[in-house]
């Protein structure tokens, strides 16, 4: 069950990116070639995790996630009536980047064990 709950921020990254691909050629019709070339480096790094590509996974998704936060409360900072829909929007993406936050919290502190069990496995021997 324990690798199963490490591969869960990976996973919503992933699902995250394939909506960003849905959504933009919904909207659009376009095909979104980076939404594309991210949900491919997510995907790669389910199953190489490297260490390095991990942690900077990690924190990219966490400053993205950070960055949409601060743009979500600049938002709110111009909202001069609060209406249902305000609080709808405000709930939908506080509650999405608010979890993408810590799913990279969660990916930067397992890829941080994962370099610490390795290197006391060495060092063991």
């Amino acid at each position: 069950m324990k690798p199963i709950l490490r591969i869960i921020p990976l996973i919503y990254f992933i699902g995250l990116s394939l909506f960003w691909i849905t959504e933009n050629y919904m909207s659009t019709g376009t095909i979104n070639y980076i939404a594309i070339a991210v949900a491919v480096v997510l995907m790669a790094q389910l199953f190489i995790k490297n260490k390095i590509a991990g942690l900077a996974t990690g924190l990219v998704m966490g400053l993205f996630s950070c960055y949409m936060l601060l743009a979500l409360l600049s938002d709110l900072a111009k909202v001069k009536e609060f209406t249902s829909g305000t609080y709808k929007f405000m709930a939908f993406g506080g509650g999405l980047f608010g979890v993408g936050v810590l799913m990279s919290v969660l990916l930067v502190v397992y890829f941080a064990k994962m370099n610490a069990n390795k290197a006391r496995a060495i060092s063991v021997k």
